[in-house]
């Protein structure tokens, strides 16, 4: 018999934005573009032949529970050309007065690029 796992859901979506050292909003918010599960996902810059890999658990859920700015930073693998010299982050950012984000910094400025995000979903 053949092991044939049910085929979850694949979000892609793009952001154009400047990094700095400092952490940007990406552009993904609650749910308006992924629901609540665990996500692979990766991030690609369109000027960059290189690509990270991390695994996201998203709850789509208001924090308004949340007494203050909460974060939860996302253990990215990079693999590729490298030639931008600088190193790319993730985080999940929860607020008290809002839904989840996911934010991004790098170790130097990167000018204006569009980064991919490909979401697939592992579990609900």
């Amino acid at each position: 018999m053949e092991f044939s796992p049910t085929k979850k859901s694949i979000n892609y979506i793009t952001s154009a934005m400047v990094l700095t050292t400092s952490w940007s909003d990406s552009g993904i918010v609650g749910s308006s573009q992924i629901n609540s599960g665990v996500y692979l996902f990766t991030i690609k810059s369109d000027n960059n032949l290189e690509w990270y890999c991390g695994t996201l658990p998203w709850n789509t859920t208001s924090g308004a529970s949340t007494i203050s700015d909460e974060f939860s930073e996302i253990s990215l693998v990079k693999c590729g050309d490298g030639g931008i010299g600088s190193s790319i982050f993730a985080r999940i950012l929860r607020t008290a007065s809002g839904a989840p984000k996911v934010q991004l910094s790098a170790t130097s400025t990167l000018p204006n690029q569009t980064y991919s995000f490909v979401f697939r979903k592992l579990l609900d």
